[in-house]
């Protein structure tokens, strides 16, 4: 208290501010920051659907390479039985099974087709041949009915097994058969005797061959024969759709309405998944050197085929992201195959 008696007292300056923020700029600062975060999550949706599709048609792509791949490597071998060119009239053929007319075994021509008799309209390709890298020579004589002597010591002869198809050719004629007994076990003896099946039941319908085969009688020397036996993985083949392993397993089935479940096979092996169309069309030279196709129908002369032109319809398997939503993405791809033993 001062000398008139007032209490001393501190004033505070009015015009002082509290540090903070207002209501109004917290809610201008959200609004930001909500824009911002909605572009991030813009960029991150976007980019992720992106890269799902990059990665379903790469996915799609990269299958109906490896399916092109792999019936080029199979076809550029379709006709090949040694020096022995295709020939109806001279091919014996001595299986049970799928051995008449337009069947797997039909060895009358290298390779066919059916025209929309598959799986969702698509063809069915079949080729035949003998296994280039299973060349074993005959080291004596045979009769059609007797048993074949091969030289056991040949660097092929490890991959003959008792039920193998096989060929025998000698240039001017050839026979087709199945091993009837254990080759490891028989020092080169192949024998093609009637009564032994295997378990889908292919076996020889007859043990003659319908020809003879091998060396002159006094040149039974290894080397000195001129028949050669032909084994292994090839023979015949064919290429459909199925339902995949994948829809096997899930319980669906390789339909318009689930085409995500069809696959590419050769025989029963999968070969290439969501293949939902697979078309053939033969080509042939004419004598005026111009290139015709035609698709797979009755009367083509597959002898003269010198060339297929593959199609296969791609899917991704998937539902992947498009310009209106997500769906099942699908890209055709065609490729011509030249025949080589055709050529």
């Amino acid at each position: 208290m001062n000398s008139f008696g007032v209490t001393n007292m501190r004033y505070h300056n009015s015009n002082t501010r509290h540090s903070g923020f207002t209501l109004i700029e917290l809610m201008i600062s959200m609004l930001i920051g909500v824009i911002i975060m909605g572009g991030v999550v813009s960029l991150y949706l976007s980019s992720s659907k992106n890269q799902q599709f990059q990665q379903g048609h790469a996915r799609l792509q990269e299958n109906a390479r490896y399916a092109f791949e792999r019936m080029a490597l199979d076809l550029s071998q379709s006709g090949y039985m040694g020096c022995f060119r295709f020939a109806g009239d001279l091919t014996t053929n001595t299986l049970i099974a799928e051995n008449g007319f337009g069947a797997l075994y039909d060895f009358r021509t290298p390779l066919e087709a059916g025209n929309n008799n598959g799986f969702m309209g698509s063809d069915i390709l079949t080729f035949r041949y003998a296994r280039v890298d299973s060349k074993i020579p005959l080291i004596a004589r045979s009769t059609p009915s007797a048993a074949l002597r091969v030289d056991s010591s040949h660097p092929d002869y490890s991959q003959l097994d008792q039920y193998q198809l096989a060929i025998v050719s000698d240039c001017s004629k050839a026979s087709i058969f199945m091993i009837s007994n254990d080759p490891s076990t028989s020092g080169g003896i192949i024998e093609h005797q009637t009564g032994v099946t295997r378990p889908d039941g292919q076996g020889n319908a007859t043990a003659d061959l319908g020809n003879t085969y091998g060396s002159e009688p006094g040149n039974e020397v290894v080397g000195g024969s001129n028949a050669f036996l032909y084994s292994g993985s090839g023979v015949a083949h064919r290429y459909s759709l199925n339902t995949s392993q994948r829809g096997i397993a899930s319980g669906g089935a390789c339909i318009p309405a689930t085409p995500e479940f069809c696959s590419l096979y050769r025989d029963d092996q999968e070969i290439a998944q969501g293949v939902q169309g697979f078309q053939i069309e033969a080509g042939w030279t004419d004598a005026n050197n111009r290139v015709s196709f035609s698709a797979p129908v009755p009367g083509i002369n597959w002898q003269e085929v010198d060339r297929l032109r593959l199609t296969l319809t791609m899917n991704t398997l998937d539902k992947i992201p498009d310009a209106t939503g997500t769906a099942i993405q699908t890209k055709e791809y065609a490729k011509t195959i030249m025949l080589r033993n055709q050529i």
